[in-house]
């Protein structure tokens, strides 16, 4: 269950073997005041969207990132820099422009935003809106691993859509937590798809083993949405809390 996120200015980092999650209800956030905390990037960024909920969306968004991240770092929110892996996954700096040890991933889907954190741990997250999809039966026959497939065909087809939206979810947020996006193939890993089983990762590479390396958890998200969380190691403890702060 989702409670309200701390009022101290100041957040302690998740420990070892813990993660921390946040629910971010966009429609909660108040504009006034965030665009301040942007860099001149972000806000020129901002300004390139047609219409004014996506520019309202980025700016929240983008200013509630900051403000979680700078609780844990003892930071002011306009300070939090950012910089990018090799294949583009973004992480915190330093005050001094060093990687710093949390690591965070954030996801969004309409006016939901999910902002996961980790200490010294790649972690990921995705939250998805369910939607009709057409073409589901067909993404999931020609880019997802056989284990996947034998399991969407085997589901009644009013639970296939459910399933669909749980592989995704998961899928991506493991893709996110390695940090290689695009050029790491669907089909390389599976996941447990059935929504009425234990989320897990089951092989990757064919390999149980290195699945087992990570902990892929389901996340609570509002009444038509389905999430994910993943992070390399064991989960002895997972805080949800949601933003702003209660």
């Amino acid at each position: 269950m989702w409670t309200p996120g701390p009022v101290a200015a100041l957040l302690s980092p998740p420990v070892a073997g813990a993660i921390h999650v946040w629910l971010v209800p966009l429609a909660d956030v108040p504009i006034d005041g965030a665009a301040a905390v942007l860099t001149p990037a972000e806000r020129e960024q901002s300004s390139r969207f047609v219409s004014a909920s996506l520019t309202r969306r980025f700016i929240c968004k983008r200013a509630t990132l900051r403000r979680i991240l700078a609780s844990y770092a003892g930071m002011h929110a306009a300070e939090i820099a950012f910089g990018a892996g090799a294949q583009g996954k973004p992480f915190l700096r330093e005050r001094d422009g060093a990687a710093s040890p949390l690591e965070f991933n954030v996801s969004d889907a309409g006016e939901h935003v999910l902002v996961a954190v980790a200490m010294q741990r790649p972690i990921g997250v995705d939250i998805e809106m369910m939607r009709p999809m057409e073409e589901a039966d067909d993404i999931i026959e020609h880019h997802f691993s056989a284990i996947e497939r034998a399991t969407y065909r085997r589901l009644p087809p009013e639970q296939q859509l459910i399933a669909f939206f749980t592989a995704w979810t998961r899928k991506e947020a493991y893709i996110k937590a390695v940090g290689v996006g695009l050029h790491l193939p669907l089909e390389s890993f599976s996941v447990a798809i059935d929504p009425a089983a234990p989320a897990r990762l089951i092989e990757i590479d064919g390999d149980p083993t290195k699945a087992a390396e990570w902990t892929l958890l389901p996340v609570e998200v509002p009444k038509g949405h389905v999430g994910a969380v993943v992070v390399r190691g064991p989960v002895s403890n997972c805080q949800t809390w949601t933003w702003p702060p209660g």
